[in-house]
């Protein structure tokens, strides 16, 4: 994963920009990787919050949780509507 062989401590995550990654405190937007679309980011929450809290979720337009990627690592997200689409925070947890 990226933000691990990077060092990063958060990844950005909006509609209509590329990925960017937080290292020492400096954005740095991932050029290389496409520019998200709506379904992108849709698609990337929902499988990350599971159905139930999605549901919550497009209800409330904001929530927090965290998240285990293979037991390797671990994230604090928050998620939020941003210009009518979904956006998300990821930040590392050590």
């Amino acid at each position: 994963m990226k933000v691990a062989e990077e060092g990063a401590s958060d990844l950005h995550l909006a509609v209509g920009r590329h990925p960017v990654l937080r290292i020492s405190g400096k954005l740095i937007s991932l050029e290389k990787k496409p520019i998200l679309t709506p379904s992108d980011t849709e698609g990337l929450v929902e499988v990350l919050m599971g159905k139930e809290w999605y549901q919550e979720f497009l209800k409330n337009k904001e929530r927090d949780f965290s998240y285990a990627y293979k037991d390797k690592l671990r994230f604090r997200i928050n998620t939020y509507f941003q210009k009518g689409y979904i956006g998300a925070a990821l930040r590392v947890v050590p």
